[in-house]
């Protein structure tokens, strides 16, 4: 009856309804700063107008000019914060060792790691390791270090980035997360087994992450001591992953 009496007013209402909504917060992970460790977030309740309420007290306003009022009522979050610890527990994790004394390849490795840290691959979607760390430029923080190229070790910006990328993807493999692409370098690298390499390069080579499963999964980093390491936290696969691999032969 009151939307007949005033045609305007329900587009008034969904405006008034609009300024006062506040969505609910669902309990969050998020990833500690360096140490591959997640912390845990409790849900928020969110707001929103009563709009029947409203018109019933818009009514009374009408009738006995008595204070006109915005009726709110909580929004619940739906999932526990309990339920969301129970997703994510440790299913996987790997470490490389560098050398430490490497000062321009040590912060390379350290500006890629802050860069995937606390990264979530959500369910159904594609994690990019280029896309997280972004373009190899000092405007992004990366120095000159030693990069293979065209079977060579030569100097070039973010030098280091590749064993960041390759401690991930050795996790990713012990976390039964599918690989939908990854690249080997052209020479052996000294901080992990051959062919369990994960080369990138922007615009030709990058390693990505699917995730198949139901259920989100997030990365933690650290960079401690000479020791790069990946953490995977989720939900554990039914089976247990172990990696190997077998030389056949050797081409000079």
């Amino acid at each position: 009856a009151i939307n007949y009496v005033y045609p305007n007013f329900e587009k008034s209402v969904n405006a008034i309804a609009e300024k006062y909504y506040v969505s609910p917060q669902e309990p969050s992970v998020y990833a500690d700063e360096n140490n591959c460790k997640i912390l845990f977030k409790s849900g928020k309740n969110g707001v929103k107008m009563n709009k029947n309420a409203f018109y019933l007290n818009f009514y009374d306003y009408l009738c006995d000019k008595t204070e006109l009022k915005i009726a709110k009522e909580k929004i619940k979050y739906i999932e526990t914060l309990d339920e969301c610890k129970s997703r994510f527990n440790k299913v996987a994790e790997f470490e490389t060792i560098f050398n430490n004394g490497n000062v321009s390849r040590v912060n390379n490795i350290e500006v890629a790691c802050r860069a995937i840290n606390g990264a979530m691959i959500l369910s159904g979607e594609e994690f990019s390791f280029n896309k997280a760390t972004g373009i190899r430029n000092e405007a992004n923080g990366y120095s000159k270090a030693k990069i293979i190229k065209n079977g060579e070790f030569v100097d070039g910006v973010g030098g280091g980035v590749c064993q960041v990328s390759t401690t991930l993807y050795n996790a990713c493999l012990l976390a039964g997360l599918t690989v939908s692409e990854v690249h080997n370098h052209t020479l052996p690298v000294s901080y992990v087994k051959p062919c369990f390499d994960a080369m990138v390069n922007i615009g030709s080579a990058d390693l990505r992450i699917k995730n198949n499963t139901s259920n989100d999964y997030i990365i933690t980093t650290s960079v401690n001591g000479g020791v790069c390491r990946v953490c995977i936290y989720g939900i554990k696969p039914e089976y247990e992953i172990k990696t190997r691999y077998e030389k056949y032969e050797v081409i000079q």
